[in-house]
């Protein structure tokens, strides 16, 4: 079964983030994401989960992140952000 992409939208509320920190993520620090247009990129939910542990910030409990339905996630902190 394929893991669903996620907006950006949909990925800082679930990690309780902005977008704008999210997309920040993605060019200043290699947040793994899947740009499908000049305007349009998704994320892995399982890659990111694994790039928050990497930065020392954990997802939330969900497993894995943004599959349980669970759009409030806590507020994740990564050194430097």
């Amino acid at each position: 079964m394929a893991t669903e992409l996620l907006s950006a939208r949909q990925l800082a509320d679930h990690i309780g983030v902005s977008t704008g920190t999210i997309l920040g993520w993605v060019e200043q620090r290699g947040l793994p994401s899947i740009r499908l247009s000049k305007r349009t990129i998704r994320f892995d939910p399982v890659a990111v989960e694994h790039w928050l542990r990497e930065h020392h910030a954990e997802p939330p409990a969900s497993t894995p992140c943004g599959t349980d339905g669970n759009r409030h996630g806590s507020k994740q902190q990564v050194p430097g952000a």
